[in-house]
């Protein structure tokens, strides 16, 4: 029969099935998940996805998938292989390092939960737990972070300088004046 059973107690015939669904909250370690940038770089992410089944569609999740390894295995890994495809070529590898990694993974986590809704599932929550850009794209964006402090530190030193220049003036003419009052 198409009957989703709610919690509690029901009756069922001596010939009826009754088949288990369950509508708590599941959770999906995923390791691996690969996406190419913008320009051209690989990165490798981890993830914990975090979703349940939809009472209201708990038949049709059965009829697609029967259980909820199934699930995992047909739907969670693909969809969030997909999502992070998706989102990662529109960015380079520094952006999704750095300034939009929260742009990239709110892109992740919509595109996952369109996959899911279309299938009677709803994503509770996607947690990042590792981002790996290899050795080398590390290596080189901490070099450029270094450089970039150099700078913001002789900026910060010259600005300084040029403050005290200024301040021995003012205290110079000051002094000049008070000589010449007197």
């Amino acid at each position: 029969q198409n009957a989703v059973y709610q919690e509690g107690f029901n009756v069922k015939g001596p010939f009826d099935q009754m088949y288990m669904v369950s509508t708590e909250v599941q959770s999906k370690r995923i390791e691996n998940l690969s996406g190419q940038t913008k320009d051209s770089q690989y990165l490798v992410i981890a993830v914990d996805v975090k979703y349940f089944v939809d009472r209201d569609k708990a038949f049709d999740v059965f009829k697609k998938f029967k259980t909820l390894q199934n699930v995992n295995n047909s739907l969670v890994s693909p969809a969030a292989q997909r999502a992070i495809e998706n989102a990662c070529v529109d960015y380079n590898i520094i952006e999704i390092l750095g300034s939009k990694r929260g742009e990239v993974y709110k892109k992740i986590e919509v595109d996952l939960q369109e996959r899911f809704n279309k299938d009677g599932i709803t994503l509770h929550s996607i947690t990042f737990i590792d981002t790996d850009a290899g050795d080398d794209v590390e290596n080189a964006i901490r070099a450029e972070a270094v450089a970039k402090k150099e700078v913001e530190t002789a900026e910060q030193k010259r600005t300084k300088a040029e403050v005290e220049a200024r301040t021995r003036i003012i205290e110079a003419e000051a002094e000049a004046k008070e000589k010449e009052i007197l």
